[in-house]
């Protein structure tokens, strides 16, 4: 048993190291730079629509970064918004590794959990109506579009084809209840369209330490948008603090920009219900003088649909709330 425990306890560690050294060179290299760099930041208060919180319960809705040109921003907010969509009809793959170190005075633990999520959908023109779209003053745009599920006219010269590829990774380790953690998100969004020769793609990455924002990077059509230096302030007319009942408690903050604290909120949420899916595979315990070690590794694959339920903004915090159903 104890040679079973040191072979798996081996492997665990290699995985790990080979894994996510890329997650933990970056995490080390932001953290630095943070560090050696002192950013002057330009802060800027805008209103909020009055009706804001009633977007994300009525259609599918896309949020542009700050500062983009029109059509730039109506392309990202588009994108966002079917990638949203697209959450209906979603697979995904997961592992999660759970390592406890138990001796004499002294606790340690790591847990790590990775998800890859993939979705995909041809739909005809005719199916998708923007039916709002309004400009912030930070020159975010939110788009709200609605999707008839019905239409099946899949006229070749008019159909746009999209898929998006979700990364989670987090990280928890504790040495004497004293605890850290990191999370990286990352997100790619393509569409294709057969009426439009030019096809549209973005990469969004956020990386967190200790629930507080490490790097947020968006590149859209291959062009990297620089807002670090931007803080936004939001304000609305109505108060909201009641309205976050049923809410998920852990909101994401806004002044990065909204969609980073929308796609937080949903993929963070979605990676706690993706969790009871995962499959126990091995879990190995054995003791060596006085020390108790253990492995707990669980994967798996499923098939699943997210609906979005809403979203509530309160005091340039966001709160989302979904509900996920598996096949």
């Amino acid at each position: 048993m104890r040679q079973l425990a040191v072979l798996y306890l081996s492997l665990f560690f290699c995985v790990n190291v080979f894994a996510q050294n890329s997650v933990y060179d970056n995490l080390t290299k932001l953290s630095d730079k943070a560090k050696e760099t002192a950013k002057t930041f330009i802060p800027s208060k805008l209103m909020l629509p009055n009706d804001f919180n009633t977007y994300f319960s009525d259609a599918y809705v896309g949020i542009s970064d700050a500062r983009l040109d029109s059509a730039a921003a109506y392309n990202q907010a588009f994108l966002r918004a079917l990638s949203v969509y697209a959450l209906q009809n979603a697979k995904g793959r997961g592992m999660s590794d759970f390592f406890n170190d138990s001796s004499t005075g002294s606790t340690s633990s790591n847990y790590e959990e990775f998800c890859e999520l993939k979705a995909e959908c041809d739909l005809p023109s005719s199916a998708l109506k923007v039916i709002k779209t309004q400009r912030l003053k930070s020159g975010e745009l939110i788009l709200k579009l609605k999707i008839d599920s019905l239409d099946k006219n899949q006229n070749a010269d008019d159909c746009i084809r999209f898929t998006t590829s979700v990364e989670l990774y987090n990280k928890e380790t504790e040495i004497n209840k004293n605890s850290t953690t990191a999370t990286k998100l990352l997100i790619k969004n393509t569409t294709i369209s057969t009426g439009d020769p030019k096809s549209h793609s973005e990469i969004l990455t956020c990386f967190l330490s200790n629930n507080r924002w490490v790097s947020q990077e968006s590149v859209l059509d291959s062009i990297k948008i620089d807002n670090s230096r931007y803080k936004w302030l939001y304000l609305m007319d109505t108060d909201c603090k009641n309205d976050t009942m049923g809410f998920e408690d852990k909101a994401f903050c806004t002044t990065d920009g909204l969609w980073f604290a929308v796609a937080n909120g949903i993929y963070g949420s979605l990676s706690a219900q993706l969790k009871p899916q995962f499959l126990k595979l091995k879990l190995v315990d054995d003791s060596y003088e006085n020390k108790l070690l253990s492995l707990n590794r669980e994967s798996g694959f499923f098939r699943f649909s997210t609906t979005i339920l809403g979203g509530i903004y309160v005091e340039n915090k966001l709160y989302t709330k979904i509900k996920t159903s598996f096949q």
